[in-house]
């Protein structure tokens, strides 16, 4: 999930006041990061625990340039997008040993070890499956930024209207 504010026309403005482009800078990092804080903490809470991997790897990263601030929330695993939207029926089996761990915490046998791409008998059987019908999705990030957007609208708005004029009016 990425939030993106555009801070040229504020920049601009506050270039005529000492320290100005620094307050914006700041004050809109402390507020893009409160932001994706609030996201990363809802989705933690939202998302679907098997081993807690996915809930462990969720984070938040904050970056701003000349234009503008930028604030990133999720998971750097490749398959918390496929639990967030889901797997299409009708895609590409999962990789060969990608299903051993579940298979082995859910106390199920992979079988004998096949001659068709590396797959153990059950683990290919499971993968056909997972290829024709799909996996439904289980969204943790989406809700999560949802749910916070009135709150992510307030702060943002609070940095743009209250805290940065009130430092620039205060020349610190």
């Amino acid at each position: 999930m990425e939030i993106t504010i555009d801070t040229r026309s504020i920049n601009t403005m506050a270039l005529t006041y000492a320290g100005g482009p620094q307050i914006v800078r700041d004050e809109t990092m402390r507020g893009m990061t409160r932001a994706v804080l609030a996201i990363e903490a809802d989705a933690k809470r939202l998302a679907p625990v098997d081993r807690g991997q996915l809930r462990r790897s969720l984070t938040h990263e904050v970056t701003a340039s000349a234009g503008g601030v930028v604030g990133r929330a999720g998971t750097n695993l490749n398959y918390g997008e496929v639990v967030e939207k889901g797997r299409g029926a009708g895609k590409k089996y999962p990789p060969p040993g990608a299903l051993l761990g579940w298979m082995s915490r859910k106390g199920i046998d992979a079988g004998e070890q096949t001659d068709v791409g590396g797959y153990f008998e059950i683990e290919l059987a499971i993968a056909r499956k997972i290829g024709k019908k799909g996996i439904k999705a289980k969204p943790y990030l989406k809700p999560a930024f949802d749910k916070n957007r009135p709150a992510i609208t307030r702060e943002l708005g609070a940095v743009l209207l209250r805290r940065v004029s009130d430092r620039l009016a205060a020349g610190r």
